[in-house]
This record gives structure tokens, C-alpha cells and sequence, in this order.
């Protein structure tokens, strides 16, 4: 099933891929950093603590589409659907908006210049909003496929 986006929130949508234009940009002078200065950066950045939500409707908007496009594994089985429960839905656009929302924090703030960790730890997901196996399928859908 593909939800089609309003006017507004494909307009919120255009402004964030033109961001990411802009954006690549500032990537590509990171590039010429020394791999010692890389190294410093990554040590010092932030942990994020996947908390964040979506609370705008655009925002809300952004992140059902973003589950639609790169829905999580839906199993070994050919044909499995990824969704066979609403709470599991539910569940991975929470995990999408929490992990967005580090994003979007990590490239305004100077202080984490550009970057965030996040910890693959399980033990460190236990009694968190997002767990570690929603986190685990958040990563899994932003990897690009396997040539």
C-alpha cells in the first residue's frame, strides 16, 4: 500500500531533500579531514538516547512514508509481509522518528559535529521506548541492498 503524500508535507519533503544537497556539500569538505581528526570527531560525539518523536503532522507525515518505502525485514519467507500486526508498524515509526530525530539534532548542533553514536549494545535498549531489535530494523532498512 503506498500513501500518497499532501501538498504540504511533499513541499516539507522537497525542502528536506534540497537540504540534503546542500548538505552533501558540507560532507564532502569533512572528507578532506585528517584521519586522526575523524577519529577525534567520532570519539567525542554524542550517544543518542533515542527519545525523540514526531509530533508535527508533517513530521508524522515524513515518517509513516519513510516506513512505507523502507518497511522493516519482513522475515525469512518470500512473500512475508512486514507488517502482519499494527502495533509492529506503530512500533517501527517510532524507532524511524526517534532515530530521525538524532539526525536532525546531530546536523544542527555544532557541538556534535554532524555526528552521533549509538550504542549496538542490547543491554543498554532494555526499558527504552525503542528496543534494541526496532533499532536493529531501523539500521537493517537504511542499509542499501546486497549486489
Amino acid at each position: 500500500m503506498t500513501t500518497s503524500l499532501s501538498k504540504t508535507d511533499a513541499h516539507v519533503v522537497e525542502q528536506g531533500v534540497e537540504q540534503a544537497e546542500r548538505d552533501t556539500t558540507e560532507y564532502q569538505d569533512k572528507a578532506s579531514l585528517s584521519a586522526s581528526e575523524l577519529a577525534d570527531e567520532l570519539r567525542y560525539a554524542p550517544l543518542a538516547n533515542l527519545r525523540g518523536r514526531s509530533e508535527s503532522d508533517a513530521a508524522k507525515a515524513l515518517v509513516r512514508q519513510l516506513a512505507e518505502d523502507y518497511p522493516r525485514g519482513a522475515g525469512k519467507e518470500e512473500g512475508a509481509k512486514p507488517y502482519r500486526q499494527v502495533k509492529t508498524k506503530a512500533a517501527f515509526e517510532l524507532a524511524i522518528a526517534a532515530f530521525l530525530a538524532e539526525l536532525l539534532a546531530a546536523h544542527g548542533d555544532e557541538r556534535r559535529g554532524g555526528w552521533i553514536r549509538c550504542s549496538l549494545n542490547k543491554d543498554d535498549r532494555k526499558g527504552q521506548a525503542v528496543t534494541s531489535r526496532q533499532f536493529a530494523n531501523v539500521r537493517e532498512a537504511c542499509e542499501p541492498p546486497p549486489n
